[in-house]
Parts: structure tokens; C-alpha cells; sequence
């Protein structure tokens, strides 16, 4: 194998398992988002039926309005990622499966589907880490084998 066939395997395959992470990421951070909308939310009153009704303000019942709404748009956004997040790393896994190495098969699925730093993936599996950087090269083009399809060689769309 060519030296310039291995980095482009690797590239593809990587951009692949990347995408995977990445999606992972936005996953924790829409997350991470409602939950501060959450706690925001608790300074948020609805009607006040005691305070004086002749004052004609709306503001406490659109404060409430407007902060559930949000609420509503983060949750669904938070929804459809997290759907496709978990069918991304469904069909990774199912991919992954079918590698040879059984170590290579386990480093990607720590990294890469289940969001693992490398200095974890090298504790969990008793590596160094520089024997787990060699590792992870030759999982990453290995990777390529088994990939989708549609990630080896991406079509270039015209502009």
C-alpha cells in the first residue's frame, strides 16, 4: 500500500469518526443548553393574582410565554440530534463490528461512539500512550474497510 493510499484511507475513515463525535458533542451541548434554560427558568413567574390588576403589564405571563417556547425549540432540537446521533453510532457500531482487530474494534468504539478521551481509552485497555497512538493509526485505516459507503470516496457536488 502506497503511502498516499494510507493517508487518504485514514483521512476518509477519520472524517467518518469524527462525524460520529461531533454529532455526539452537539448532542451534550443541546443538552447542556436546556438545562440552563431550566435553570433559568425557575426565576420565572406565571400571573401574579395578587399583584394589582390595574397596572395592565403582561410581562411576568410573556416572560413565562416566551421562556417555554424556547424551552419547546431546544427540546426538539435536542430530539431530532439525539435520534440521529444514536442512529449514526447504531450503524457505526455495526460497521466496527466487522473489523478484524479486536483491540482497533474496541479503541475506535471507546473514542469514537461512546466520546472517550484518548488517556481514557489508554487506561481502560493498559496501553501506553504512544503504543495507543500506533494503535489508533492502524485502527483508523482499518476502519476505512468497513466503512459506509457513501464516506470512502464523497462525491464533489458541482457549485
Amino acid at each position: 500500500m502506497t503511502e498516499e493510499w494510507e493517508q487518504y484511507r485514514y483521512a476518509q475513515a477519520r472524517a467518518w469518526l469524527e462525524h460520529i463525535r461531533a454529532l455526539g458533542e452537539r448532542v451534550e451541548s443541546t443538552k447542556a443548553l436546556i438545562d440552563s434554560e431550566r435553570n433559568m427558568m425557575d426565576g420565572v413567574r406565571g400571573i401574579d393574582y395578587g399583584a394589582d390588576g390595574g397596572s395592565g403589564s403582561s410581562a411576568p405571563d410573556d416572560a413565562m410565554v416566551n421562556a417555554i417556547a424556547k424551552m419547546q425549540r431546544h427540546i426538539a432540537e435536542y430530539a431530532a440530534l439525539l435520534s440521529e446521533y444514536e442512529d449514526e453510532r447504531y450503524d457505526a457500531r455495526n460497521h466496527l463490528a466487522k473489523m478484524e482487530g479486536h483491540a482497533e474494534r474496541q479503541a475506535l468504539t471507546y473514542r469514537y461512539l461512546l466520546g472517550w478521551s484518548w488517556d481514557d481509552v489508554c487506561a481502560a485497555m493498559f496501553y501506553t500512550h504512544d503504543g495507543m497512538m500506533k494503535l489508533r493509526r492502524r485502527a483508523i485505516v482499518s476502519a476505512y474497510d468497513v466503512m459506509p459507503l457513501e464516506w470512502r470516496d464523497p462525491v464533489q457536488h458541482a457549485l
